[in-house]
């Protein structure tokens, strides 16, 4: 499976948002790691979450 590092997502999540529930910054997001997956590459590490789902964010 071919990877890709993008900056912005399908659900609206991009780079520089805060994710709610950690307080993480994102710095970018890493695609094709699974079927309908993505990773989330944060200040504080990163996170795998469903491509899908709506997530959280402080603009």
């Amino acid at each position: 499976m071919r990877k890709s590092v993008i900056k912005t997502c399908p659900i609206g999540l991009r780079q520089g948002d805060v994710l709610r529930d950690t307080g993480a910054v994102v710095d970018h997001i890493v695609t094709g790691v699974g079927s309908g997956l993505i990773d989330v590459v944060t200040d504080q590490g990163t996170r795998r979450m469903a491509s899908s789902r709506v997530i959280a964010v402080i603009r």
